[in-house]
């Protein structure tokens, strides 16, 4: 079509051509073929040229230039290539306009800025190149380490991601403007971003700037995610929006299409997935709406787009995979075929944005490869020498060709499902958008909902796009939409835009389903894990919220405690009757567990919930009420000679927070034996208290302690008796005072009988105590009163197991769960 210029042009040429001589008419055309010829070089497209950064020896590397065949593809040297870059070099990065190429050197810390020569595609640095940043919000901390950059169509603005930020355990992205008259870089906005980040990139309108986020290597945290920046044209500064993506852990590439409609993210840890997502025109945001696995350690460790937006090529484990992109949705599939005979990392592929062509910077080689329309597969073009020794980098210059012209409005999301909503109640508010993608203002001239179903939906513009209202380019206004059925089913309608824009009106289609009213029920948590308490103790109530989350009342019949231990529990509730909708009420369960180990139950809801009843599990650990260990010096097992007493000196220790009473009972001492412990131990204040337990055995021959009162054996009586009269004569014999030699000898005799009559009842006595061994004394319980055994039974000797069996009550009184028993060892010699 012919440009208003060129008429112009043509018609001043026809009105001198009739009018004057023949020499002016030659001088006219010359002129006018001069006029055409600057007008068609204005609109060619300016030379687009390849940048690839490559190293030279260990610390220095260079910039190898290219110009690129707009008809077939091929690069061809540009010359004085390749270009010293004087530093260690990395990835590289063109600005919108084409102006300056810029190099991030990762262990300089610093970012070289060259300026291209736009006729030859020549490098010279720039005076004050390399530029690094400076501290601004920490002054004792500036971002450091950079690892990826972006630019943006205008040319105004570089964009460069840190590993370390402004503080401590952060990654950060620094804004830098491009003065293009001081031919240098000024530092700008610098934010903070919870990790490294694994990429940045701009959409093709830098409206939005998106950085990936992968392994904090502070922290150790296996980040992943894209957060999402509004652009300020202005400044260059950025707002965070919100995020794209959906990436759990290690985030490894992220890429955006052509055309601006989809986001792509590769992540994980154990396992590769990619992530699809459609991006809002509104504010540039993405949800993912398709996931694919990878499989075991196949990750994708790049992505690129090509110029069309049909595909995209995956560098993963196994080598490059080319995946198709769904034109409505962005999901992905993957294409036949296998690998192609790509090979890229990070920054080392580019993509043409005026053609079907991407190059790759291999080693020493630039390769270029042509891009099949319909498979996406790789037509390989003549490869170009870098004069390089190895990979870092590769830029390519140019912007796509504005497709069109004029306001252009979208509706987005392109439909709208309400999903289920109860009929005669008003559903939550969704939001449509309306977007003028074009670079020209959009009028809008009304909103409306047309269909069946119409009345069952409400829309209200913003103010912004309240007709008549004016939508400057790529700005947008919220429409509001709720839902209210009139009845039950489908019901649908179109929300239709009429404005100035070309395919005007705009509709997209609503739908909601109209249900009956039910009642529902919300419980949480679903479960419940006490911490860990003590056995005959009470722990702290924990809640059930019970939420009537259906569209009618909820009615409550019960709530009860259920399962294998329910008497471990305490269940408090203020759930009964009639629940209105949204509204809830509280169960409260209280760990007070009787027995130790672990402890189960469950609350039970019966209601008129269509999923009645429901179960809340229950689980509880407790630990044991006290503990019994032998005391200082003491033991479990002792050994006598028979006729001797043993003692086992114990504690008992109580559990955290436990008090009460411990009960004992001793059984199973041998023949002839007796066992006895103190019948109880008061427990409380976390202090143990000692007690002892002791064993008498008996033996043969053996004395008997002397201990008052005495009980004398009646076999002893008949001896006693003549004692007492002797010693009865012998006082009366003194009495009467008698002849001394006769009262002196009678009494000698009979003092001798005495005697050996005494001695003769304390071996008698001896052996009816059934004597032993005099049994160590204790402050706590006195030695026992054995009953004489028949004549010449003794405690055999041998090994015995004697059980001190326990019961315990807590502070309450409540009887807690049988304790195991102690096993004692008692050896008799």
């Amino acid at each position: 079509m012919a440009t208003p210029s060129f008429l112009f042009t043509a018609r001043c040429f026809t009105h001198y051509a009739r009018r004057h001589s023949k020499l002016r008419i030659i001088i006219l055309s010359a002129g006018l073929l001069f006029f055409l010829a600057t007008l068609v070089k204005a609109q060619s497209p300016p030379q687009q040229y390849v940048f690839g950064s490559t190293t030279t020896s260990a610390n220095t590397s260079a910039v190898a230039a290219f110009a690129k065949n707009s008809q077939t593809g091929a690069l061809s040297s540009v010359t004085g290539s390749p270009f010293n870059e004087r530093m260690e070099g990395g990835l590289v990065a063109i600005d919108g306009l084409g102006k300056f190429l810029f190099v991030l050197n990762t262990v300089s810390n610093n970012i070289s800025m060259f300026q291209v020569d736009s006729s030859t595609g020549a490098l010279l640095e720039v005076p004050h190149s390399p530029f690094a940043a400076v501290p601004t919000i920490n002054p004792s901390q500036a971002p450091a380490t950079p690892l990826r950059l972006a630019t943006e169509k205008s040319g105004q603005f570089l964009f460069v991601g840190y590993r370390s930020g402004n503080t401590s355990s952060n990654g950060a992205v620094q804004v830098f403007a491009i003065d293009p008259t001081n031919l240098r870089l000024i530092q700008a906005q610098s934010i903070d971003i919870p990790s490294s980040p694994i990429g940045l990139s701009t959409d093709p309108k830098s409206l939005h700037l998106y950085v990936g986020l992968g392994p904090n290597p502070s922290t150790g945290m296996q980040n992943a995610g894209t957060q999402v920046y509004s652009i300020d044209s202005l400044t260059g500064d950025l707002a965070l929006l919100g995020s794209a993506g959906g990436g759990n852990e290690t985030g490894r590439a992220i890429a955006v299409d052509a055309q601006g409609r989809f986001f792509f993210d590769g992540w994980g840890f154990s396992d590769g997935f990619l992530d699809s997502g459609l991006i809002s025109p509104a504010d540039g945001t993405a949800q993912v709406s398709s996931t694919i696995s990878l499989g075991a350690s196949n990750f994708p460790n790049a992505l690129l787009g090509e110029s069309s937006g049909k595909f995209l090529y995956v560098s993963e484990s196994g080598g490059v995979f080319v995946y198709s992109i769904d034109q409505k949705t962005g999901a992905l599939t993957l294409l036949p075929g296998g690998p192609v005979p790509l090979a890229f990392s990070a920054g080392t592929a580019v993509a043409d944005p005026m053609g079907p062509y991407i190059y790759a910077l291999t080693n020493s080689l630039v390769q270029a490869f042509q891009v099949d329309p319909l498979s996406g597969a790789l037509a390989s073009i003549a490869s170009a020498s870098t004069g390089g020794q190895g990979t870092l980098g590769i830029a390519i210059s140019g912007q796509p060709v504005q497709a069109s012209s004029g306001p252009v409005a979208v509706l987005f999301p392109a439909s709208l499902d309400f999903g289920a909503s109860t009929v005669g109640q008003s559903s939550i508010t969704r939001i449509v958008s309306l977007v003028n993608t074009g670079n020209q203002s959009l009028s809008v001239n009304s909103i409306s909902l047309t269909g069946t179903n119409a009345a069952d939906f409400r829309a209200t513009p913003a103010a912004s796009c309240q007709p008549p209202a004016l939508l400057l380019a790529n700005a947008n206004c919220p429409i509001s939409l709720v839902f209210t059925p009139s009845a039950i089913g489908l019901r649908q309608t179109s929300l239709t835009a009429q404005d100035n824009a070309p395919g005007s009106p705009q509709s997209i289609m609503v739908s909601g389903t109209g249900v009956s009213a039910n009642s529902a029920v919300t419980l949480m948590p679903g479960s419940i894990t006490f911490p860990l308490i003590t056995q005959g103790t009470t722990g702290t109530p924990l809640n059930i919220n019970v939420k009537s989350s259906g569209t009618a009342n909820l009615n409550i019949f019960s709530v009860a405690l259920g399962g294998a231990d329910p008497s471990e529990f305490i269940l408090s509730n203020s759930c009964a009757g009639s629940i209105a909708v949204n509204a809830s009420c509280i169960a409260s369960v209280t760990f007070s567990p009787l027995g130790a180990g672990q402890r189960t139950a469950s609350v039970t809801i019966s209601d008129d919930a269509p999923n009645s009843p429901q179960t809340v599990e229950l689980l509880g650990m407790a630990a044991p009420a006290f503990t019994i260990t032998p005391a200082t010096g003491g033991s479990f097992s002792a050994t006598v000679t028979a006729s001797q007493t043993a003692q086992f000196n114990l504690q008992v220790t109580p559990g955290t927070g436990f008090a009460g009473v411990v009960n004992f009972a001793c059984a199973g001492a041998p023949t002839a034996a007796a066992c006895k412990a103190p019948p109880s131990v008061q427990l409380g204040g976390g202090n143990s208290s000692v007690f002892s337990v002791m064993v008498t055995t008996t033996g043969s021959g053996a004395s008997v302690p002397i201990s008052l009162p005495m009980r004398i054996p009646p076999y002893a009586l008949p001896f006693l008796i003549p004692l007492a009269l002797i010693c009865l004569l012998t006082l009366l014999l003194r009495k009467t005072r008698m002849v001394r030699g006769f009262a002196g000898e009678t009494t000698r005799l009979a003092l001798s009988g005495a005697f050996a009559t005494t001695l003769l009842l304390a071996v008698l006595l001896s052996a009816g105590c059934g004597g032993g061994g005099s049994a160590p004394s204790s402050a706590s319980i006195d030695p026992p009163v054995q009953p004489a055994p028949p004549q010449g039974v003794v405690t055999p000797s041998g090994t015995f197991t004697l059980t001190l069996s326990l019961t315990a009550s807590n502070a309450s009184g409540k009887q807690l769960a049988t304790p195991q028993p102690v096993q004692l060892t008692l050896t008799v010699k």
